[in-house]
């Protein structure tokens, strides 16, 4: 896990210390660096030293580094919240289509308003997943936090709804209030903690 740099003077580069050696020859040689790959392009490179991960081109005429999205450089960027806000996300979603989903038809086959509600904290839990997985993907620390930070007002809204945005049934024993109500607000609650905390770290990836 070894830092690199890159040197440029007088027509030559230094580039220490790279991961792997994977294109070499007289017009394009491809470095495998810790998070990027690197791409040397000229007419007639010319490597005058190259061993312990160290190499030495002369003559090149242009520079391209790409980011190579692998499992190996997407473990070296996730951390704890990444993981915490998407699995919190995700369990509100299928929770609500499943484990704590409202109460279920009538015999008439016609819906309760409940159902209704559950279909509005699915929708609301879909943007939340979505933002979660943009958040992971995101090249730096500052567009996490925004993208953290429209994860707040979502997962509000989606605490709001069963009973206040929209009404659930009478019966406190309905599964709508004795099942569903409870696990949106807790789940939401925990999403919104941990967004505000990443939200106002603003931190910085590398």
């Amino acid at each position: 896990d070894q830092d690199y740099y890159i040197d440029i003077f007088n027509d030559c580069i230094h580039v220490y210390y790279y991961l792997e050696l994977i294109h070499l020859s007289d017009k394009k040689i491809i470095l495998k660096l810790k998070e990027f790959l690197l791409e040397i392009t000229g007419n007639e490179l010319i490597v005058s030293n190259m061993n312990n991960h160290e190499i030495y081109q002369q003559a090149f005429s242009g520079l391209h580094a790409s980011e190579k999205i692998t499992w190996e450089n997407m473990k070296q960027k996730i951390n704890a919240l990444d993981v915490i806000l998407l699995a919190l996300s995700a369990a509100l979603l299928l929770g609500v289509l499943t484990v704590f989903a409202p109460c279920g038809a009538k015999e008439d086959g016609s819906w309760m308003t409940c159902h209704w509600a559950g279909n509005a904290v699915a929708g609301a839990a879909a943007v939340l997943t979505a933002l979660a997985v943009m958040r992971i993907f995101a090249k730096d620390g500052k567009a996490q936090s925004w993208l953290s930070a429209a994860m707040i007002p979502t997962a509000l809204l989606a605490a709001l709804i069963p009973g206040r945005l929209i009404s659930l049934c009478m019966m406190p024993s309905m599964r709508c209030r004795a099942v569903m109500s409870p696990a949106v607000m807790v789940l939401s609650v925990l999403i919104i903690a941990a967004a505000v905390i990443d939200a106002a770290s603003g931190r910085k990836k590398g």
